[in-house]
């Protein structure tokens, strides 16, 4: 018989057979292995009572679960008083007797193949073993290398070769996946083969085996093996494993951990969940879910593609240009275009080559110096304003926190600082205090929701305001100028537009009306009417004082009525028309009273109060031409109507025209009659101007005074006479006619 030996890795005992009772197995009496001698006596008293037989059972035990010295002694006796094999008492199944046996090289497999074997039963091939229902697992060395640790892996059941050349096979394409080159070969068969050989039982069969483990291992270890291994970790995560890792990995290699295995470990692992997440947060700025794992595993395991290659394909695909485009929505605030497709892509090849993250790029655009703009015109939407060195800072920060420009615009639109814009905004285009409730609320509220939602900005609201309220605007021309005009007045229109650009305010516009040409217009209008004049420059600052506290044009028009300025113009008035001295009380009073108020609520000039009063006192001037010429006339006598028209007008008073009729041709006829009739020569020019003013004074002097004096005081007027001396000239009569009624002086020197 030639012996047979197989190649393999170590057996578990749910697989293994010890070697059992056989006078052609000899067995060392000391080591309880199989010799290579002769047959031995086949007393089966020596086999199961021998230390040998002990330490075989307790050594077969011991690596196969363990059992105890008296359980062993037990198993002994067993097999000494049944006759029965070790295999068949340790496995439950009868051997058969007299099997010879073969070598064979063995390794972890789901089943174990033995060939050529014989029995006295008959032949057998290819005989099947059941694998065992539980593996023994493999202690593990937990690593910290890129948060990385192997699984417990489970040991195969182990297979067996029948020739070194296909333990050899066996081992490359577990360990490197691919056949073994020639030169491979080469070194590692006679390795093989040069592996000590040890003998035992596989079900009933007794088998010669050398175990490959020491090449496995060394192969395990090789460089290439190395590579290979931290090629994987590249293609999987990006990154070399730390040498424990490897090693790790390479010792489970050894033991017949598949590299497969030892990958799919690697794919499996939370480190390679980590690396992804890693992935999709430096591109997308967000962790992995379930189906983007899923989807990395994929491209990573199943389609070959490097660790780099699949975060250079993420970087560069819709997902990572739609989240760019969305980074320009949420910083500038705008929608991107084609231009911006070289920045996008720019963008894409850095966060692929790992020279920027998402978050990177985001944070970047943020705090460019270009973004200032965007910052300012946000500005200018809310407040009308660039932004200044603390804005610009709580925007970079709520942008860097996550926010959209768009989410923060929301938040600022219904922020404090925005309630008082608004309300700032009230003051300025109406001019007063905005409520805290009711409609003003309502259109803040109303306004704030359209600037959040970017419907509208500052501007808009002031230009929109300023045009719904232009009625204010006429009413600022009314209150200033006392006119009442319409939209399409140039001021209304151009204020309107200054307060929509905010370059003016309701409040700087009525000043600047108050102080414009136009107002000093509106005052020499204001002063004509009440005191027929224009306004001087002390009117002008009264009226501007008046306007700026508060009191439009037409109040102080009323107040104006009823000062003592226009009691004492009235007075005048009176004086002017009537040539007499207006009394305090009465009628005249009240007729004085209506005018003011008249005045007052501007439906009454002076000019016009004038003119009625001396169209309405004709009587009076009637009453002088017959004083003076000694004539009754009607109304339309040509001095009468005259003097009634340049009194109205204010072009001479009632004294004035008196002046004027007693100078005039007419009176000097009259007196050129008195001189004839009294013998005298005709009077000379200076002689007329005397008698003239003579017939003045003493009308003047009977107007005013004479006719309401009492008879007391006019008797004290003519105790005070002085009479002129005898001697006197006609010219000194005339000249010195008496007014003894009057005043004890010459009746040519009244007034």
């Amino acid at each position: 018989m030639t012996d047979t030996v197989l190649f393999g890795l170590p057996l578990s005992h749910d697989t293994h057979s010890l070697l059992k009772a056989s006078s052609s197995t000899p067995v060392d009496p000391v080591s309880g292995v199989f010799t290579d001698g002769g047959p031995i006596n086949s007393s089966l008293d020596y086999f199961g009572t021998s230390p040998a037989a002990l330490k075989s059972i307790e050594s077969f035990l011991s690596k196969n679960g363990g059992i105890s010295p008296e359980s062993s002694t037990a198993l002994s006796s067993s097999l000494l008083n049944k006759h029965e094999a070790l295999s068949s008492v340790v496995s439950g199944t009868k051997s058969t007797l007299g099997t010879t046996g073969k070598m064979q090289f063995l390794s972890p497999s789901s089943a174990i193949f033995v060939s050529d074997t014989a029995s006295s039963s008959g032949s057998e091939t290819a005989r099947a073993a059941t694998p065992s229902a539980g593996l023994t697992a493999v202690s593990f060395l937990a690593v910290t290398g890129s948060n990385f640790s192997w699984p417990g892996f489970t040991t195969p059941a182990p297979q067996t070769w029948n020739t070194a050349e296909e333990a050899d096979k066996y081992i490359f394409n577990t360990i490197e996946e691919r056949d073994p080159t020639a030169a491979e070969s080469a070194t590692y068969i006679p390795k093989l083969e040069a592996l000590p050989a040890t003998q035992t039982v596989i079900n009933g069969v007794l088998v010669n085996y050398r175990d490959i483990t020491p090449v496995m291992s060394e192969v395990a270890h090789l460089q290439i093996t190395t590579d290979k291994l931290q090629g994987q970790f590249q293609t999987a995560m990006g990154d070399n494993a730390s040498s424990d890792v490897i090693s790790a990995g390479e010792d489970y290699l050894g033991k017949g951990v598949s590299f497969g295995t030892l990958r799919e470990a690697i794919f499996n692992s939370d480190a390679e969940k980590s690396a992804i997440s890693t992935v999709y947060q430096e591109v997308h700025g967000q962790a992995a879910n379930d189906t983007d794992q899923q989807y990395a595993k994929q491209q990573l395991f199943q389609n070959g593609i490097t660790f780099q290659q699949f975060r250079i394909n993420e970087a560069h695909s819709w997902r990572a240009t739609d989240e760019l485009k969305q980074v320009i929505r949420d910083i500038q605030d705008r929608e991107p275009g084609d231009y911006d497709n070289g920045w996008i892509q720019s963008q894409e090849d850095q966060i692929g080559n790992g020279q920027q993250t998402f978050g990177s790029v985001r944070h970047g655009l943020i705090y460019n110096d270009g973004e200032n703009g965007i910052f300012d015109s946000y500005e200018q939407k809310l407040y009308g304003v660039n932004a200044d060195d603390p804005t610009r800072t709580w925007l970079q920060s709520n942008l860097d926190d996550g926010k959209s420009l768009r989410e923060i615009r929301v938040i600022d639109a219904h922020s404090s600082r925005m309630q008082d814009t608004l309300m700032q905004l009230i003051r300025d285009v109406q001019g007063r205090e905005p409520a805290s409730s009711g409609s003003d609320e309502s259109f803040i509220q109303s306004w704030m929701n359209d600037l959040g939602n970017g419907n509208t900005t500052l501007a808009t609201l002031y230009s929109g305001l300023a045009s719904y309220d232009d009625d204010l605007l006429r009413q600022q021309v009314k209150f200033v100028t006392d006119q009442d005009v319409g939209a399409d007045d140039s001021w209304v229109v151009s204020t309107k537009q200054q307060i929509g650009n905010r370059q003016e305010t309701l409040a700087s516009a009525r000043n600047n009306l108050i102080n414009s040409d136009r107002a000093n217009a509106a005052f020499d209008v204001y002063e004509q009417r009440l005191y027929a004049v224009n306004a001087g420059s002390a009117d002008r600052d009264w009226l501007r004082s008046n306007l700026n506290s508060g009191t439009s044009l037409s109040g102080i028009r009323v107040i104006d009525a009823h000062s003592d300025r226009m009691q004492g113009t009235l007075n005048q008035l009176i004086r002017d028309v009537q040539g007499r001295e207006p009394t305090p009380t009465g009628d005249e009073q009240r007729f004085i009273q209506s005018w003011m108020n008249d005045m007052g609520n501007n439906t009454r000039t002076l000019n016009q109060t004038y003119s009625e009063l001396a169209t309405y006192d004709d009587g009076i001037l009637k009453q002088q031409v017959k004083f003076v010429t000694g004539q009754d006339v009607g109304s339309d006598d040509s001095w009468v109507s005259g003097s009634i028209q340049q009194i109205g007008n204010r072009q001479t008073t009632y004294w004035g025209a008196v002046m004027t009729l007693t100078q005039s041709d007419r009176a000097h006829g009259v007196i050129q009659d008195v001189y004839a009739d009294w013998g005298q020569l005709p009077p000379d020019t200076t002689a007329l101007q005397t008698a003239g003013t003579a017939l003045y004074n003493l009308s003047y002097a009977w107007t005013t005074t004479i006719q309401n004096q009492t008879a007391d005081q006019l008797a004290a007027e003519a105790a005070a006479y002085q009479p002129i001396a005898g001697t006197a000239s006609y010219g000194q009569i005339i000249e010195n006619i008496p007014c003894p009624l009057i005043r004890p002086r010459p009746c040519s020197q009244v007034l």
